[in-house]
């Protein structure tokens, strides 16, 4: 079954639905969604978001990724975004050594940082999706791939979704976002983001390939991170997001069938 929600210009655009849990429930279709950047979908884009039914748009992005990609949103979707900003550490210091091997350990570390140092945002955003009434959610960052990789598995893993299917769905994105393909544009936007990221060096591309791509081990540091800081999965979920089990099962109720 593929995932993926049809977009012109927003590749990894796709739904939670179809996630089985331990106790046997199914993630509901079409209710959780995540993606990339929506700043330059296409008149046909913004219909196709439009008939969603969307209830909130939760983004991810820095208040400086906003002001240089705003995006526009389908009139009835106007008011039901929020930004809850997560920033992960510096870009440049992703391309300061301009080698694989370095960009690569950054992202091990970021995604480590993101289950342990900003609890505050994704604590925000599984509250934001127990409250949500009558249509669904979709939460998104710049390719989708770190911030909204994150927040995928903390959701799935509130609705008790194995690991190997949290790990599976981060992997995914490798299916929808192709490094190669969307180099060129991806360094030109980081560049105007972050003017100490020297795009005209040789090296940069080697380090950003890195950095655009998914890794069992990229997602396998956050996880580790919850199990050795806090004993396992139901303890992370209470004790850093505030998500205790009561929480957990009313999520339970409303997105699994």
């Amino acid at each position: 079954m593929s995932r993926r929600i049809a977009m012109d210009n927003c590749p990894n655009f796709r739904q939670l639905g179809g996630y089985q849990s331990r106790s046997g429930g199914t993630v509901k279709h079409n209710l959780l969604f995540r993606s990339g950047s929506l700043a330059e979908l296409s008149d046909s884009d913004l219909q196709r978001l439009a008939d969603l039914n969307l209830s909130i748009i939760i983004d991810f992005r820095r208040d400086s990724e906003v002001q240089q990609n705003p995006y526009r949103l389908p009139a009835n979707l106007a008011d039901k975004q929020k930004q809850l900003t997560v920033a992960p550490g510096s870009l440049a210091a992703a391309f300061e050594k301009g080698c694989a091997t370095h960009a690569a350990q950054y992202m091990v570390d970021v995604n480590r940082t993101l289950a342990l140092e900003h609890r505050d945002a994704f604590s925000d955003f599984l509250h934001e999706a127990l409250n949500v009434e009558n249509g669904g959610l979709l939460f998104h960052c710049n390719a989708g791939k770190d911030r909204t990789g994150i927040a995928a598995a903390l959701i799935l893993m509130a609705l008790d979704i194995p690991r190997e299917q949290i790990i599976g769905d981060y992997l995914l994105t490798g299916e929808y976002f192709v490094p190669e393909e969307q180099a060129p544009t991806v360094l030109q936007r980081l560049k105007d983001f972050d003017d100490d990221i020297d795009i005209e060096k040789g090296s940069a591309m080697e380090a950003l390939l890195p950095l655009m791509s998914v890794r069992r081990e990229y997602i396998q540091s956050a996880l580790d991170a919850v199990d050795t800081v806090y004993g396992n999965e139901s303890n992370y979920l209470s004790e850093a997001l505030n998500f205790d089990s009561k929480k957990q099962q009313a999520l339970r109720v409303k997105y699994l069938d």
